[in-house]
């Protein structure tokens, strides 16, 4: 932003807080939603364990830390749910490293990933064949 000519920009509201990494994750989700069929969006609302973005995690304001952590999935106990949490570096742009100036980086959910999570990883908890023969399994006819 500071690059682009902007003078009143201010690192803390930009990149310190809210969750960048998690609105970008929550695009992914957004678009895989939007272009799944019909009949898959309609088996993932039906029995499919939900994709929930939660907030990012870190910062981890060292490379060989921020390196080491991944996007968090964490499921809830009756496996409805699963969050997840991507890392996030963030360094000023007035960083001492000027390689390292101006960063934000964040490990993401890719919009392949998430189609993925819809049309097959969200229907193991829910819509196997052990769990399907205590469901109503209408909708699969």
């Amino acid at each position: 932003m500071q690059a682009s000519g902007l003078s009143d920009v201010d690192f803390h509201t930009t990149d310190e807080v809210g969750n960048r990494c998690g609105e970008i994750n929550q695009a992914a989700l957004d678009w895989a939603l939007k272009h799944a069929d019909d009949d898959a969006v309609a088996r993932y609302n039906s029995v499919g364990e939900k994709m929930v973005i939660g907030d990012d995690t870190g910062p981890y304001n060292n490379g060989p830390q921020w390196i080491w952590y991944e996007v968090e999935k964490d499921e809830n106990s009756d496996k409805t749910e699963v969050t997840v949490k991507s890392p996030t570096m963030v360094e000023p742009t007035e960083f001492f490293i000027s390689a390292s100036a101006g960063i934000h980086f964040c490990k993401l959910l890719s919009p392949f990933t998430a189609l993925e999570w819809i049309y097959v990883d969200s229907l193991y908890a829910h819509n196997t064949p052990s769990t399907l023969a205590t469901q109503d399994t209408a909708f699969l006819q």
